[in-house]
């Protein structure tokens, strides 16, 4: 006794036609109706911004003192160009003063300039001391010439 198990064939399938309809079309064939429109109380009416409100005053001082007092001032602390300049040049001091950095920059001065910038023990000759020093302003000028310094808010 052979028994099959139920199975369908695919091909068997009846099919049905379904049509695709993007959003758009689905939302222009909807029914329109104005009698169920309704306004919101809050909202303003177009109507209400588009009158002009005009008013003509024969003395120009009763105006004027109509006006509110002015608001008071709020004091924010606004960072001028030299305090700037002077955030950058202490950044700079404080890297610059690192003893890993200056050996760093000592090594790059002494392959260009020579090894009498520093001592015999390895550290930095007075002469060494002068070059570097050098460079550090050499650096800070070239900072403050091409950076602009008045387009960075820094928030405080």
């Amino acid at each position: 006794m052979n028994v099959e198990p139920d199975t369908t064939n695919i091909s068997d399938l009846p099919i049905m036609p379904t049509q695709q309809t993007s959003n758009d079309e689905t939302m222009q064939n909807m029914p329109l109706s104005t009698g169920t429109i309704q306004q919101d109380s809050e909202t303003i009416i177009e109507k209400e911004l588009q009158e002009k409100r005009v008013r003509f005053s024969e003395n120009m001082e009763e105006e004027s003192s109509y006006h509110a007092p002015p608001m008071e001032k709020s004091y924010e602390w606004i960072l001028s160009l030299e305090h700037k300049i002077i955030l950058l040049a202490t950044f700079a001091f404080f890297v610059f003063m690192d003893p890993k950095f200056k050996k760093y920059i000592l090594n790059i001065l002494v392959q260009i300039f020579g090894s009498f910038l520093r001592t015999e023990t390895g550290l930095m000759s007075k002469l060494g001391m002068f070059v570097y020093a050098l460079f550090y302003g050499l650096l800070l000028f070239v900072c403050v010439s091409f950076i602009d310094f008045t387009s960075f808010h820094l928030a405080f």
